[in-house]
C-alpha cells in the first residue's frame, strides 16, 4: 500500500494475527469485567498499527469509526488527532484542513473545548501550510488569499502576523504593491509586540516610495529607525532582514525623501546625523556632498559655502574626490560672482587651476571639466576689457588705440586656447565659439571707427577703404572659426548656449548654410542691431585688389595658419607686429597727402586660427554659465 508517496511496511504475520484478535473482540461485542472500556482500546490499538506500518488509507477509515463511535471520550480526540497526524505526514493540507473542520463538529463532552482547539491548532496549521505551498509553486495571489483567511479566522493565532507578512510579501512578488503596503500596515498596527512589525514597517516606507507618497515614507522610515534598534530579532534574520543594516539606509532614505518634498534644510539635518552616527559607512563621503546640494537647493549660499569648505578640508586630498571638489570650488567663485566680488572670484578660479595641477587628474578626465570652465573665466574677464578699448579720436589717437587693441587681442586669444589643453569638448567649443568673437568684435570696432576727414572727401574714402580691408579678413576668420565649431558640435551632437550663439553668428554670414531654429531667430529678431552691418560675403575683387590706393599688406591679410588648437607653437608667427609697423602713418594724409590715412600696417592675431581639431567628448556636463543656485548637480 502507498499513500501519497509515503510508502508503507508490510505487517508481520503475528502482528496480523494480533489485529484480527482484537477485530473480533469489538465485532463480537465481548466484554472484560475488569476493564469496561477495553473494546475501544482494542479497535484504536489496531488503527494504530495500521498507523505505526504507514497504511494510512486504512488507519483512516479506523480512526474515523472510533471518532464516529466514541466522540464524547478521550480515545475519540486521540483517534483524531492521528487522523490529522496522517494528512500531515503526506503534505496534504487541504484534506488536514477539511477534516479539522469536520472533526471539530463531531468532537463532544468534557474535553471537547480542549479537543475543539487542538483540532483549530491542526487546522490552522493546515491551512498555513496550504498557503506556503501555493507561494512555493509562484501562486503568489491564491497564496496571498489563504493567509488572509486564516488570519480572517484566527486572528489571535500565533502564527497571524506571519501569515499577514506572508501575503503581503505574496502582493509584492505580483508587484500589488499598494495591496502589500496596506496589509503591511496591518501588521504593525495590529501585532505592534511582534518582531515582524519592525520588517512590516520598513517595507511600508519602501513601497509608499514607489507609488510617490514620500510623506508616508519618510514618516515610516522615521518611527523605523526611532523604534527599532539591534540586535536583530531571531525571526528577522531568518527572513535575512538585519535592523543593524536597515537603520542607516533608513536615515539615509529619510534625508532623500526630504529632499524630494524640498524640506531642504530637514534633509541637511538628516545627511548630518547620518555621518555622525556612522562615521565609518561607505556612504559618509556622499552625505557631505547631499548637505551641499541641501544648502544650495535651500537658496542658503552661506551655509553651502561653509559645507563646500568642509568636504574640501575632509576629501581634498582624496584623488577620487577632486571633481567634487573642483566642483565645489567653481560653485564659491560663482557665490562671489553674484555677490559682485570680482577679485575673490578670480583667486577662485586660479586656486581651481593650481588644485587641478597639484591633483593626479588628467586632461579629458571629468574634474578637467571644471578647471576648463575656470581657465575660461579668466579669458572672459581679459575679454571684457579688451571690448572696452574703442578705436577713436585723433588720427593719431586712433593708431595709438589700434595698436593696443592689436596686442591685446593676441593676450585674450590666448587666454582662451589655454582651455584647449584641458581637452573638455564643452568648453573648448565655448573658447572656439570666444576666438572667433574676437576676430567678429574686432572686425565690428573697425568698422564703427569714427572717420577723421570729411565725408565725401578722397581721404575719407581711402581710409574707410582701408578700414573695410582689414575688417573683412577678420569676418573671414570669426566664420571660419564658427564654422569649426558648429561642426564640431553637431558631430558630437552638443547643443548648449555656446552653440546656439555660434550658429546666431553664422546665420548673420550664411543664413541660407545654417539657418536659425524657431528660438533662436525669435531671439535674433529682438536684438538691436548697432554700427555698420557686416558684409555677408567679401567680393574677390576687393579681397584681392590690387588698387592703387592700398596694398596687400595693407589690406591685414588673408593668409591663415592652419594650426591645431592645442598647439603653441606658433604664437609668434601668428602674433601682432609691434606698433612701428603702424608709424608709416603719415600726418601728411590729414594735409591731403593721396598716400592716406593708412590705419595700420599691422596684421591682427588668428589665435591659431584654422584647425578643427577638437578633442572627444569628455564629460557630459553643459558649459552654460550657471547661476549660483543652478550650479550642476549629481
Amino acid at each position: 500500500e502507498e499513500s501519497d508517496g509515503i510508502q508503507s511496511e508490510p505487517i508481520p504475520s503475528v502482528v496480523k494475527d494480533y489485529i484480527t484478535a482484537m477485530d473480533r473482540f469489538v465485532v463480537l461485542g465481548l466484554d472484560y469485567k475488569e476493564d469496561q472500556k477495553i473494546q475501544p482500546k482494542f479497535a484504536f490499538n489496531a488503527a494504530k498499527l495500521y498507523y505505526d506500518f504507514k497504511h494510512f488509507d486504512t488507519a483512516r477509515k479506523r480512526f474515523k469509526w472510533i471518532v464516529d463511535e466514541y466522540p464524547e471520550r478521550e480515545i475519540g480526540f486521540l483517534a483524531g488527532s492521528l487522523l490529522l497526524e496522517t494528512y500531515r505526514r503526506e503534505e496534504n493540507y487541504d484534506m488536514m484542513a477539511k477534516w479539522a473542520d469536520r472533526l471539530s463538529g463531531i468532537l463532544k463532552g468534557d474535553q471537547a473545548k480542549a479537543v475543539k482547539e487542538e483540532v483549530q491548532q491542526h487546522r490552522l496549521g493546515a491551512l498555513f501550510k496550504s498557503a506556503e505551498t501555493l507561494f512555493d509553486e509562484e501562486k503568489y495571489e491564491k497564496a496571498a488569499d489563504k493567509y488572509l483567511e486564516l488570519v480572517s479566522q484566527a486572528p489571535d493565532y500565533e502564527n497571524a502576523p506571519l501569515a499577514l507578512n506572508n501575503a503581503a510579501v505574496a502582493y509584492e512578488e505580483v508587484k500589488k504593491y499598494q495591496s502589500a503596503m496596506k496589509i503591511y500596515e496591518r501588521v504593525y498596527r495590529e501585532y505592534p509586540d511582534s518582531p515582524l512589525s519592525g520588517y512590516a514597517l520598513y517595507r511600508v516606507g519602501v513601497n509608499s516610495e514607489r507609488f510617490f507618497e514620500f510623506d508616508k515614507a519618510l514618516q515610516s522610515y522615521q518611527l523605523f529607525y526611532d523604534k527599532y534598534e539591534p540586535p536583530t530579532p531571531e525571526a528577522l534574520q531568518q527572513m535575512n532582514f538585519s535592523v543593524e543594516q536597515k537603520r542607516p539606509k533608513a536615515l539615509l532614505s529619510s534625508a532623500v525623501l526630504s529632499m524630494n518634498l524640498q524640506n531642504y534644510r530637514d534633509a541637511a539635518g538628516y545627511y548630518r546625523q547620518f555621518i555622525e552616527t556612522y562615521p565609518d559607512h561607505d556612504k559618509v563621503e556622499e552625505a557631505h556632498w547631499q548637505i551641499v546640494e541641501s544648502w544650495r537647493k535651500a537658496d542658503d549660499p552661506d551655509k553651502m559655502v561653509e559645507e563646500i569648505r568642509n568636504y574640501r578640508d575632509e576629501y581634498g586630498g582624496n584623488p577620487d574626490r577632486i571633481g567634487r571638489v573642483l566642483e565645489g570650488m567653481m560653485r564659491i567663485a560663482e557665490w562671489h560672482e553674484a555677490n559682485e566680488r570680482p577679485d575673490e572670484a578670480k583667486s577662485m578660479y586660479e586656486d581651481i587651476i593650481e588644485t587641478f595641477k597639484e591633483s593626479e587628474a588628467k586632461p579629458g578626465s571629468e574634474p578637467a571639466y571644471y578647471v576648463a570652465e575656470a581657465q575660461f573665466e579668466l579669458a572672459e574677464r581679459k575679454y571684457t576689457t579688451w571690448q572696452e578699448v574703442t578705436i577713436e579720436g585723433s588720427l593719431q589717437q586712433q593708431k595709438t588705440r589700434l595698436d593696443k587693441k592689436i596686442k591685446e587681442q593676441k593676450k585674450v586669444a590666448s587666454a582662451f586656447k589655454k582651455v584647449w589643453q584641458y581637452k573638455n569638448l564643452e568648453w573648448t567649443l565655448a573658447a572656439g565659439f570666444r576666438i572667433g568673437s574676437l576676430f567678429q568684435g574686432f572686425a565690428e570696432a573697425l568698422y564703427n571707427v569714427p572717420i577723421p576727414f570729411k565725408p565725401g572727401s578722397k581721404q575719407y574714402r581711402i581710409y574707410r577703404k582701408q578700414l573695410e580691408d582689414i575688417a573683412i579678413p577678420l569676418e573671414n576668420k570669426a566664420v571660419k572659426r564658427y564654422e569649426q565649431t558648429i561642426k564640431k558640435a553637431r558631430e558630437e551632437k552638443i547643443v548648449n548656449q555656446w552653440t546656439k550663439k555660434t550658429l546666431e553668428q553664422l546665420n548673420k554670414f550664411r543664413p541660407q548654410q545654417y539657418p536659425l531654429y524657431k528660438e533662436e531667430r525669435e531671439a535674433r529678431e529682438t536684438q538691436i542691431q548697432t554700427g555698420r552691418s557686416l558684409m555677408a560675403s567679401p567680393p574677390e575683387s576687393q579681397e584681392n585688389s590690387d588698387s592703387n590706393e592700398t596694398s596687400d599688406e595693407t589690406s591685414g591679410g588673408d593668409n591663415e595658419t592652419n594650426d591645431s588648437p592645442g598647439d603653441s607653437s606658433s604664437d609668434e608667427a601668428d602674433g601682432t607686429s609691434d606698433s612701428n609697423a603702424s608709424d608709416s602713418s603719415s600726418d601728411s594724409s590729414a594735409s591731403g597727402d593721396s598716400s592716406g590715412g593708412q590705419a595700420s600696417n599691422s596684421e591682427v592675431s588668428d589665435a591659431q586660427e584654422g584647425s578643427s581639431d577638437y578633442p572627444a567628448r569628455s564629460a557630459a556636463r553643459s558649459p552654460q554659465k550657471k547661476n549660483p543656485s543652478e550650479t550642476p548637480s549629481n
